[in-house]
């Protein structure tokens, strides 16, 4: 269930994905909303859509629809993005649909 509750993804507060700063943190901030604006006011999406392995980052297949819809979301304006800033800002992403903006803030 969705449950992204918040109406300004311009304005909203967040926190860095990173952890590297600079141009790369800013890239994950934008692929992040775009991925927000995305989701927001979806009732419902298939999060098994991914494959990833335990353990290894940087690898984070779209293997469904949705999943390969938010990948095009989450790159809209983005010229260039490691496999690692693509699998952090999902992971981020499905966090926030299934326990709100909230809980990801305080996380």
């Amino acid at each position: 269930m969705n449950k992204i509750d918040f109406v300004d993804i311009e304005n909203m507060p967040t926190r860095d994905i990173s952890g590297f700063g600079g141009s790369y943190e800013e890239g994950c901030q934008k692929m992040l909303k775009n991925g927000l604006r995305f989701l927001n006011g979806r009732k419902i999406f298939d999060w098994s859509g991914y494959k990833q392995l335990k353990n290894v980052t940087g690898l984070c297949i779209a293997e469904n629809k949705d999943a390969e819809a938010l990948d095009k979301a989450i790159m809209e304006g983005i010229e260039d993005a490691s496999g690692a800033m693509h699998h952090a800002v999902v992971n981020h992403l499905a966090y926030i649909w299934k326990h709100g903006l909230k809980k990801w803030l305080k996380m």
